[in-house]
């Protein structure tokens, strides 16, 4: 992948999505193969460290803290991973806060805010240690069509300005041809296409055509079968 990219994961459910993320970002330990990063296998709880520090992850449902303000909330890894003085880290997160549009509701808290705004809360969360990652997990999920659209126009904005490759996991139809660079979708836990979302647009292959137009393949003598209930059978 290269600086800059967006990356988009899709296919239906239960192709193996969900799973792909979480040997990617090192919660499970994949079943055969390796991760690798910048040419280094990532095995061992050291390698394994290094690399968490070089990505951020937004959550589906953002994973923040309720009982402590956005500020607090974005505040976090670099409590946990710096050693900044304290005026310091305020400066950093009312910059990351700044650059998802939340700094007016810094001192806010996660209930407090809408499902947009609390997925932005989330992205900037994910930039505070500067990554050169940042993985998405279905970021348009459970948003509005307009909302949606926001954080759509939010990731571009962010490989635009910053220097990180943004890999996202999603089923939505419309982010992911606004906003991939490159595109793989997962049938039954193998790669049935991986290029451009252009090219993939096009792809001869049937099962991809049916999920990129939403169509549900015929069932054969599905029809017949019904006609027959519905007429009560055969004479």
């Amino acid at each position: 992948m290269k600086t800059g990219e967006i990356f988009v994961i899709m296919g239906p459910s239960g192709c193996g999505k969900t799973t792909l993320l979480r040997t990617m970002t090192g919660l499970i330990e994949p079943l055969a193969g390796e991760v690798r990063y910048q040419g280094r296998v990532v095995k061992g709880q050291k390698a394994l460290d290094e690399y968490r520090r070089s990505f951020g992850m937004v959550f589906q449902q953002g994973a923040l803290l309720n009982s402590i303000s956005i500020m607090e909330n974005v505040a976090l890894p670099l409590r946990e991973h710096t050693d900044l003085p304290d005026w310091m880290i305020e400066r950093v997160v009312e910059m990351k806060l700044a650059q998802v549009g939340l700094l007016e509701a810094r001192n806010r808290k996660p209930m407090e805010l809408s499902g947009g705004m609390r997925k932005r809360a989330g992205i900037a969360r994910a930039l505070a240690l500067e990554p050169a990652l940042l993985y998405f997990d279905e970021p348009s999920g459970g948003l509005d069509p307009i909302t949606a659209d926001g954080i759509d126009n939010l990731i571009l904005s962010l490989t635009e300005s910053l220097p990180v490759t943004v890999i996202v996991v999603t089923h939505e139809l419309a982010s992911i041809f606004k906003i991939a660079d490159r595109v793989m979708m997962l049938r039954d836990g193998k790669i049935a296409v991986l290029s451009t979302r252009e090219e993939v647009k096009n792809a001869k292959d049937e099962g991809v055509q049916h999920f990129i137009h939403r169509r549900a393949p015929a069932e054969e003598g599905a029809a017949d079968a019904f006609l027959t209930e519905v007429g009560g059978g055969s004479e």
